[in-house]
């Protein structure tokens, strides 16, 4: 994200935050989900 905005690549760098926030939420609420259907 720092190269890109070195580069003055803003659109990329704010999509690689975005897609960086998006998968870490869906990876938690994944295993969140997976741990509830093994232990339920």
């Amino acid at each position: 994200t720092l190269r890109l905005l070195d580069d003055d690549a803003r659109l990329f760098a704010a999509a690689n935050v975005v897609a960086s926030i998006v998968a870490g939420l869906g990876a938690a609420f994944l295993g969140a989900a997976i741990s509830q259907a093994i232990w339920s």
